[in-house]
């Protein structure tokens, strides 16, 4: 991540920490840059922009005329035969029948919780996920440890969809973190939802190799990101 972007998670985590007067970790608010997005500003567009730009493909359902139809053409754009979701009860709130726009696609379609292997999770072709969270700034998705979802579902198939609702589309990295502080309705869950965090901005990508970029390589090699007109509240 750039310099100036760790140093803000650094010093959000800093302000964060419990300290006493004196000590390296204390209270030290610092006002947010001028790249986060303010209010007033069109996440979605954010987000969507913000994500091509790194590779990925997103597009602001909201913003169609048929949802349905501009996902499902995607997917069957893809070329794929299998697909894996997570067992995420979420999906039944969701107005878009987006298991069913997979088997319309033609893939084979199967749901998984968290005790698959990530070696079983290689056997399909694309991995499909609900987003946690969101950051428009960067294009971010955010993926946190969760009860029915396994780890490597958004990184051992070769394509990963992943749907992000409304209210889960947020400015910046301290809105991601102030909402998990602060009990926002996106951050409920079980009792480790912070034990880990997958950040996800764009598809794979590596230049170890002779310093030639290579999409693919530690993980998905294409990534779709469909911001829905809805949000989802799973209290």
């Amino acid at each position: 991540m750039p310099g100036d972007y760790r140093e803000r998670l650094f010093g959000f985590l800093r302000s964060r920490a419990a300290g006493q007067p004196g000590e390296l970790l204390v209270e030290d608010p610092a006002p947010r840059p001028s790249t986060a997005p303010g209010a007033g500003d069109d996440l979605a567009e954010r987000f969507r922009a913000e994500l091509c730009a790194v590779g990925g493909e997103a597009v602001n359902l909201g913003a169609v005329e048929d949802p349905a139809a501009e996902l499902g053409n995607w997917v069957k754009g893809l070329g794929l035969e299998s697909a894996v979701m997570d067992s995420d009860p979420a999906w039944e709130l969701l107005s878009l029948p987006v298991r069913e726009l997979l088997d319309s696609a033609g893939l084979a379609v199967d749901s998984v919780g968290s005790s698959v292997t990530p070696q079983e999770l290689a056997a399909y072709d694309l991995g499909v996920t609900l987003a946690d969270a969101a950051i428009a700034e960067t294009g971010t998705i955010v993926q946190c440890a969760r009860p029915f979802r396994p780890r490597s579902i958004s990184l051992v198939p070769r394509c990963h969809l992943v749907l992000v609702p409304g209210d889960r589309l947020l400015g910046g990295l301290e809105d991601f973190f102030e909402g998990i502080d602060e009990g926002a309705s996106w951050a409920a869950g079980d009792a480790d939802f912070d034990s880990y965090f997958t950040w996800i901005t764009g598809p794979s990508r590596t230049a170890d190799i002779e310093k030639t970029l290579t999409i693919g390589v530690h993980g998905p090699e294409r990534t779709g990101a469909f911001v829905l007109g809805e949000g989802v509240s799973d209290d």
